[in-house]
């Protein structure tokens, strides 16, 4: 076994070398973010992206959220063929229920027909681990 101090520039290095390859593959996530949001373009296969909007539902049910109703006027007379804006009134740093509950709407195109996007400060896309879970979850700066 190597001595104290020995072990711990190993671990320093090691250390290193994952933050380094983090930041590259931020820069990279970044990158790609940018150029979807100017096309408009989905990120990351579908299996995925729902995969992780599972993941969010059920984190909000370990706090007792759940989603109690989808039945509402709204989603009923939208016309496909026209642009709709959806809005959320955002109570503290994310906006709860558009991230955690209802992602997979997005995904799958409801209730208006194609994919959409979730917006969010642009500064909540650069933190690590909830950046790259908006960006998977059609969430935009």
């Amino acid at each position: 076994m190597a001595p104290a101090p020995a072990r711990r520039h190993i671990a320093l290095r090691r250390f290193a070398i994952v933050g380094a390859l983090y930041a590259v593959f931020w820069k990279w996530r970044l990158r790609l973010l940018q150029q979807a949001a100017s096309k408009g373009a989905v990120v990351g296969p579908k299996w995925l992206q729902l995969l992780a909007c599972r993941i969010m539902r059920w984190m909000a049910s370990l706090q007792g959220v759940r989603l109690v109703s989808e039945v509402g006027d709204g989603g009923k007379y939208c016309d496909r063929s026209r642009r709709y804006m959806l809005t959320w009134h955002p109570h503290g740093f994310i906006v709860y229920c558009p991230i955690f509950i209802l992602a997979d709407k997005s995904i799958l195109g409801e209730p208006v027909g194609k994919p959409w996007h979730c917006t969010g400060s642009p500064t909540i896309f650069k933190l690590p681990v909830v950046g790259e879970i908006l960006t998977l979850i059609n969430g935009r700066p």
